[in-house]
């Protein structure tokens, strides 16, 4: 029995090295200087664990520090005291293991399969010297070759280990069977001689089993590998079968993409092409009194298109054919209708008289509840921003909504109208294509109102809001003065009702004073550029507190903001509400 603690560092920086200690006293491992066995190792604490000879009879290991270790490879927790015996490895942190190859006193406990092949057959007292010696020393080796993991328990063995454990097992067995029966061993092979008759009839059973426990033991260690084989097959054939299925799944994917691809290029309604391979349109353009281009509207050229211009030049209408082989029927309308009335109404109140006029003449438009809910308000330059010729901040407001129409022939036609207005004159364009081709080509009429605003129009354009809640019963020469001693001191505070006033002087003068009219729209302009500089100036000093972190003084901007333009002007009002802008 030995009298002392031995015990051999693995992993860190005292890799290798042995340490004995004297059993009559407790061992603390740890980093601190104080401790038996210093570790120099970041991981482990001061006091870490404590070795102890207790009651003359067990040795303990006693988990010291406040997280837990591992003895074993099973978990060790703090505080935990277990009893350990040679072979025994403990881990401290990640890098550090301490084996146990000497205790004072107690000899080797029994341990399961896994572990130290110097600890699997029942004790050191029991193996004779020689055997003792040779497992020692291939155990030993075996946790140097496996580094941290040499003792971790409990782990599937590879092929070698097999081999090697098998072949220490056959030493083992071939010594303690002639240390019991005096026999030489067959030689060349450290196996003991075959069996005498007597010993085949009584099943060779030497009397104490431990033969019969050897070959339990080995035979155990063959059904473990035939397992791990039998899995490594099944493994193996799981990924074989998802691979083919992943393939599969890729084929099938692009076969639907290249049929998806393929249809759309035969059966996408587009304009069709020139020579060159650009769409092959023709144009035409709405013009003022004065020859100015307002709006111009684009549509499929084709050799049996029609092309008729009203007599008043206030609007055209096109039939023509859509698509790359020219085989989808298309029809195009635009329409300005000047009337004194639009004055007086709002966008949304002109867009339901247009509605109401239209089902009482009975021209065959048809308005379900879902197409009249998608009447809104929108702004031009938000949904088609390249069809504006130049971009205004003050928004040119429009709706855009559905509409089926039944032809005096009898078919049935499904369009998109966009209705929007300038002054006292309001723009119809409507784009309509046989209900029997909707689905194939509606989304282009969608995407593409074949239309496009001049900078004449947008520099221009200003609409009604109505006679709602407008100071028109004020004369015109009193809301004039108002409205450039307004403009003259630039505050914003004085802001609150100059737009309202704008409004009234044009509602008056629009038809019956053009002179004042003018002086009124020269005023919206300056208007609309002080509006704008302010917009910038608070735009810009809310981007340096958003780059700042101020999140009152970005709070403070945008009220002041809302506060100004609620009421002045709708578009920069919603570009503020825009998270993605502000």
């Amino acid at each position: 029995m030995a009298t002392n603690w031995k015990l051999t560092v693995v992993g860190g920086d005292e890799n290798g090295m042995d340490f004995e200690f004297p059993g009559d006293r407790p061992v603390i491992i740890g980093r601190s200087h104080s401790v038996d066995l210093h570790l120099s190792e970041a991981d482990v604490s001061g006091r870490h664990v404590e070795l102890c000879f207790q009651d003359g009879s067990a040795c303990q290991a006693r988990n010291l520090s406040r997280y837990s270790s591992r003895l074993n490879g099973r978990a060790f927790p703090s505080g935990a005291v277990a009893k350990v015996s040679v072979g025994d490895v403990v881990e401290l942190g990640r890098r550090v293991k301490i084996r146990i190859d000497g205790v004072p006193g107690v000899p080797v406990r029994e341990v399961g399969d896994g572990e130290t092949n110097a600890t699997q057959w029942g004790g050191l007292a029991d193996m004779p010297t020689a055997v003792m010696e040779e497992s020692t020393v291939t155990s030993q080796g075996g946790m140097e070759a496996a580094g941290t993991q040499a003792t971790r328990m409990p782990e599937m063995p590879t092929q070698a280990t097999r081999v090697a454990d098998e072949t220490v097992v056959a030493r083992i067995a071939a010594e303690a069977f002639e240390s019991r029966t005096g026999e030489e061993t067959v030689v060349g092979t450290g196996m003991p001689p075959p069996l005498t008759e007597e010993e085949t009839q009584t099943g060779g059973d030497s009397g104490d089993g431990e033969t019969r426990e050897l070959e339990t033991r080995v035979g155990s260690m063959e059904e473990l590998l035939q397992r791990r084989q039998e899995l490594d097959r099944r493994a193996r054939f799981h990924k074989i079968v998802v691979g083919f299925g992943l393939l599969l799944v890729v084929a099938v994917l692009g076969g639907l993409w290249f049929a998806s691809r393929t249809t759309k290029e035969t059966y996408e309604m587009s304009y069709p092409k020139d020579a060159s391979g650009r769409p092959d349109a023709a144009s035409y353009i709405l013009r003022d009194v004065n020859g100015g281009a307002l709006i111009e509207v684009d549509y499929p050229r084709n050799p049996k298109a029609s092309v008729t211009v009203s007599p008043s030049s206030n609007g055209v209408t096109v039939v023509s054919y859509m698509g790359r082989e020219r085989d989808v029927p298309f029809y195009l309308q635009i329409e300005a209708m000047p009337r004194a009335d639009e004055l007086r109404l709002d966008l949304m109140a002109s867009v339901r008289n247009w509605l109401r006029r239209t089902e009482e003449a009975g021209t065959g438009f048809v308005f379900d509840e879902r197409m009249k809910d998608e009447i809104k308000p929108r702004f031009f330059e938000d949904v088609f921003p390249d069809c504006c010729q130049s971009q205004s901040l003050y928004g040119l407001r429009f709706v855009m909504f559905e509409y089926k129409r039944t032809w005096p022939d009898g078919r049935l036609w499904h369009g998109i109208l966009i209705y929007f207005r300038r002054g006292d004159t309001a723009y119809v364009h409507r784009r309509e294509i046989p209900e029997f081709h909707w689905e194939r080509g509606g989304y282009r009429l969608r995407q593409d109102p074949n239309i496009a605003i001049y900078t004449n129009f947008i520099e221009s354009y200003w609409e009604s809001p109505g006679l709602d809640g407008l100071p028109v019963d004020r004369p015109t020469t009193e809301l004039m003065v108002r409205i450039r001693n307004v403009l003259s001191k630039e505050r914003a505070s004085d802001w609150r009702f100059l737009k309202k006033d704008l409004d009234a002087v044009l509602v008056k003068t629009w038809r019956e004073d053009p002179k004042m009219r003018a002086l009124a729209e020269g005023c919206l302009h300056q208007f609309r550029d002080v509006l704008k500089t302010y917009y910038y100036g608070k735009y810009n000093a809310f981007l340096n507190a958003k780059d700042n972190r101020d999140d009152r003084r970005m709070n403070r901007i945008r009220q002041d903001c809302q506060m100004v333009f609620d009421g002045q002007d709708e578009r920069y009002y919603f570009l503020i509400g825009n998270a993605e802008v502000w």
